[in-house]
């Protein structure tokens, strides 16, 4: 539940509250009436079956109001607490899947291209396996639904066959450091270049889907 949802709960309890008083404020002056008359009529001893009422009255009032407050009040603080935890988290993830996606379509770059050394491959490799890592941590499930930590799951293969790849490289090309990438046979580049353009679309869509988890509860954080 968000926290305006709370809000709105919150101002609808207060005015049932007010209601509420409002009624037990009526009962009570009926009450202090008769308690009036019952002086004016020197009555004294019918006071004790007025007074308890009266008391009983007054109590439930501020009982009820006193436990409204605090329990709303402690939603609200839960509910804020939340919802700047999943902001936080969400800033975070989105921050390594666009820098993922950045570094995965150099890699595509590479590859189409062919003339960089193999050694660039290996360092970008590395840093992308370390970047999708991250994803895989406990505080990145927290908040995101099924479908989307399946889509996480996914990318596991596409990134494990580019590290392979720079793996196979830099043994293919130990005795030439500065061997370039396009020592990779055509076909097996094709097939890795269409591998990386389904893998950057999985990364686009992961970064879609945190971005409806932070509206759900931030409407601000909305894409633009």
């Amino acid at each position: 539940m968000t926290i305006e949802h709370l809000v709105e709960r919150f101002e609808r309890l207060d005015r049932d509250v007010e209601a509420l008083s409002k009624v037990l404020l009526i009962f009570i002056a009926l009450l202090s009436a008769r308690v009036i008359f019952l002086l004016y009529e020197q009555k004294l001893s019918e006071l004790w079956g007025v007074l308890p009422p009266m008391a009983a009255l007054v109590a439930a009032l501020l009982v009820a109001r006193i436990a409204t407050r605090l329990i709303m009040n402690n939603n609200l603080l839960r509910a804020d607490d939340r919802r700047h935890d999943v902001v936080r988290v969400t800033h975070h993830l989105l921050a390594i899947t666009m820098d993922l996606r950045s570094r995965v379509g150099y890699v595509k770059v590479l590859l189409t291209n062919g003339n960089l050394p193999v050694f660039v491959l290996r360092d970008l490799a590395t840093t992308i396996e370390r970047r999708y890592e991250t994803l895989l941590e406990r505080d990145a499930y927290k908040y995101l639904p099924g479908p989307t930590v399946d889509l996480i799951c996914q990318m596991s293969g596409s990134i494990f066959g580019i590290c392979s790849l720079a793996g196979g490289l830099e043994k293919a090309t130990t005795d030439q450091p500065i061997a370039s990438i396009g020592s990779v046979p055509p076909p097996e580049r094709d097939a890795m270049v269409a591998s990386v353009e389904e893998l950057l679309g999985e990364i686009t869509k992961l970064i879609d889907n945190i971005y409806e988890v932070r509206t759900t509860i931030n409407p601000a954080g909305a894409k633009q």
